[in-house]
């Protein structure tokens, strides 16, 4: 074997020392102990001039489960600044802890400050590092600090019961995430939508809040609540896939009874009719696939080719409100939601130039015809 002679021994770990110095350290390493999770942040408008208050929810991560979650109760910290960045580290002097905020995942906007415009604030969340675009928004009926330190009836973690909320009812209500938001604030003709969220007054013990339906943007300051049905109309044509529960109908045996349709698929599609700048006339159509959930009147025989119809027909005719009484809202307030101007650019671009400057004016008077297709699969058997 040939020995290695001292030169090319010296020059062996000249070569790995030099090598050395570009592997990475962890020289800004911070231990995990002196660290906690932020699991929800609200904004609100603060008394002083100029400035937020920024609310924060945390838990100890010694305290969190495999997925974040607390086991044990929350804290909650609040204090006010000029920016969202001071107010972190505002937080992180009162608590003597490192804010992790790669755990968030709900951003609240109080109601004030969100009619205001949210845009200056957002602008924190999109240059943060741990920030996931992906974090759920809302803006809470008055302040959103008293939703953070609002507990939950049955969760130890009000952020869990969010969690839980945007996965079961989906499609009941708005959920509009960071990215959702910015690419429609973004865009030079739409507008963007946030979730709605407010507190439920009642004993201390019995305080909670309640997941609503939606919140309308102009640009990006608040315009307006969405009730239940305008907020699924939103969702038959932007997220059909999201729909589920039922659409509850009047019994056309009964009128006073009730019969539901449990949602099983959704489609929708949305197009131009009549590009004429003079006449310019777009269509939403929407189709649902169903099954019957629940009848109210034994005698009425769902079985039937003309009763299917006629059910068919109802829920068509319900799904079509809901979109219309969504749409109606949106052009009340010059909000193009649910994409038409985009629609407009990518189907005919020379109309869309010729338009794009009054649009809010076009879409305010813009004819929208509405069609729904309905088909019931499943009668069902009673046992």
């Amino acid at each position: 074997m040939k020995k290695i002679n001292k030169k090319s021994k010296v020059l062996i770990i000249l070569i790995s020392l030099s090598m050395s110095l570009n592997l990475s350290g962890c020289w800004d390493s911070l231990d995990i102990e002196n660290r906690v999770l932020v699991k929800m942040i609200g904004i609100d408008t603060a008394k002083e001039d100029d400035r937020v208050e920024v609310t924060v929810q945390l838990i100890e991560i010694e305290g969190a489960g495999e997925e974040g979650e607390a086991g044990q109760d929350f804290i909650t910290v609040s204090t006010t600044a000029y920016t969202i960045e001071e107010a972190i580290k505002g937080i992180r002097r009162k608590t003597g802890r490192e804010l992790y905020l790669g755990y968030n995942q709900v951003i609240i906007f109080g109601h004030e400050l969100a009619e205001e415009g949210v845009e200056e604030q957002l602008d924190f969340f999109l240059r943060h590092p741990d920030i996931n675009i992906r974090n759920h928004l809302y803006v809470a009926h008055e302040e959103a600090s008293e939703i953070i330190e609002t507990p939950h009836l049955i969760e130890e973690l009000p952020a869990r019961t969010l969690e839980l909320h945007i996965l079961m009812d989906k499609g009941r209500h708005y959920i509009a995430d960071l990215r959702e938001y910015m690419m429609a604030l973004l865009n030079e003709t739409s507008d963007p939508m946030m979730g709605h969220i407010m507190k439920e007054e009642g004993d201390e013990e019995e305080e909670s809040f309640e997941v609503l339906s939606g919140s309308l943007f102009k640009e990006d300051k608040f315009a307006s609540f969405f009730v239940f049905k305008e907020s699924r109309g939103v969702n038959w044509v932007l997220n059909p896939r999201r729909v589920d529960g039922a659409v509850t109908i009047q019994n056309p045996f009964d009128e006073e009874k009730g019969l539901s349709i449990d949602i099983l698929d959704a489609k929708s599609e949305v197009s131009y009719e009549n590009t004429t700048p003079d006449e310019l006339k777009a269509s939403i159509e929407v189709s649902v696939v169903g099954r019957l959930s629940e009848n109210q009147v034994r005698r009425y025989q769902i079985d039937t080719t003309e009763n299917i119809q006629q059910l068919n027909h109802r829920v068509s005719q319900s799904v079509a409100n809901e979109v219309i009484a969504a749409l109606e809202v949106s052009q009340e307030h010059e909000a193009d939601i649910f994409g038409f101007g985009d629609l407009l650019y990518r189907t005919a671009p020379d109309i869309y130039y010729k338009l794009k400057d009054d649009w809010d004016e076009v879409y305010e008077d813009l004819e929208v015809a509405v069609e729904v297709e309905t088909e019931i699969r499943r009668p069902g058997l009673r046992r």
